[in-house]
């Protein structure tokens, strides 16, 4: 996580990586299809995993021995070879060999196989996060002037999340040999840099845990709807997640309870007996200005740059505070 922190603190002098490039997706149509096919052959053996399974209860063996020889029969077959197990569960048909029956005769009704391809052809490739590596992508999809066709935009932390996007949309079958990299990149553009901001944010929430439950909460709730686009919320739980901090350090300085007052005057009534590093300092007073605009001047608008300003400002405040106090 010390790269994803590194970044968290530093958008502009980290950087981010992009990548840009088309793929057809009519080829999921045929995949969903092949997989049912499949179902439908696998059926046919049923009968003898019911044999198998019958025997394991009377010898009292674990269940896991059956779903072990159903997994192995499947990889039998081609399309499962072929399509990765990552796959599948990006499909939603993880467990299809856990009731290869139920599968086999739902999947193979024309409009199931039709549903199916329609509702994953849109979400199929949206936004992640990689707690293996760790890493996040921010993708943004656009269609093109031919059908069926998406330009996808991909916006990661590090090397490794990109490359791993990119093999896993190559490996997908029929539609993997449709890639066609458009362009590829490393930014410490502003534009391109704070656009994976929100996701590394949720990434490390995930991983700290130290951080006291209702700073986690503040903190995640401004993810959160910064992710529905309803910016001036987001703005506002971020602010109260550093005025918890603030409250606290001046209860620590001043022994007795903070003022009921707004984040600007409290943080002015801390600042008097506290150190902050510059770096922080501006972090509070990012969050503040976004909360004024947010709040004070409400019949204007406010967008995603307000509300990642906060988030930002938020993040760096909450990651020093962990540290100091």
């Amino acid at each position: 996580m010390d790269y994803v922190i590194k970044y968290l603190s530093n958008p502009l002098k980290t950087g981010v990586y992009n990548s840009k490039f088309t793929v057809e997706f009519s080829g999921l149509e045929q995949l969903f299809r092949e997989i049912a096919g499949y179902a439908e052959k696998s059926k046919r053996r049923s009968t003898e995993f019911i044999k198998t399974a019958d025997e394991v209860r009377e010898r009292r063996l674990h269940l896991a021995y059956i779903v072990q020889k159903l997994d192995e029969a499947l990889r039998e077959l081609v399309v499962f070879r072929e399509c990765p197990r990552e796959i599948l569960e990006f499909f939603g048909l993880e467990h299809i060999s856990k009731h290869i029956e139920d599968v086999a005769m739902e999947i193979v009704r024309r409009d199931i196989i039709h549903e199916l391809y329609m509702r994953r052809r849109r979400s199929v490739l949206d936004s992640c996060i990689f707690d293996e590596i760790p890493d996040v992508a921010l993708v943004e999809k656009t269609e093109t002037d031919r059908p069926n066709e998406l330009l996808i935009d991909v916006t990661t932390v590090k090397e490794g999340g990109m490359l791993k996007f990119e093999e896993f949309i190559k490996s997908i079958p029929h539609v993997g040999k449709t890639f066609n990299q458009v362009s590829k990149r490393r930014s410490f553009s502003s534009r391109y840099t704070f656009q994976p901001y929100a996701l590394a944010v949720k990434l490390w929430l995930g991983h700290e845990t130290a951080l006291p439950k209702d700073l986690r909460d503040f903190l995640s709730g401004a993810v959160r709807y910064h992710f529905s686009e309803e910016w001036r919320t987001s703005i506002v739980l971020s602010a109260i997640t550093v005025e918890s901090m603030l409250a606290d350090i001046y209860e620590e300085k001043f022994k007795e309870y903070a003022p009921n007052v707004p984040l600007g005057e409290l943080y002015y009534k801390v600042k008097d007996k506290t150190d902050f590093p510059p770096d922080i300092a501006r972090a509070i007073e990012i969050v503040n200005e976004s909360r004024i605009a947010a709040v004070h001047r409400s019949r204007f608008p406010v967008s995603d740059r307000e509300a990642t300003n906060a988030l930002y400002g938020a993040t760096t405040f909450t990651m020093w505070y962990s540290s100091n106090f």
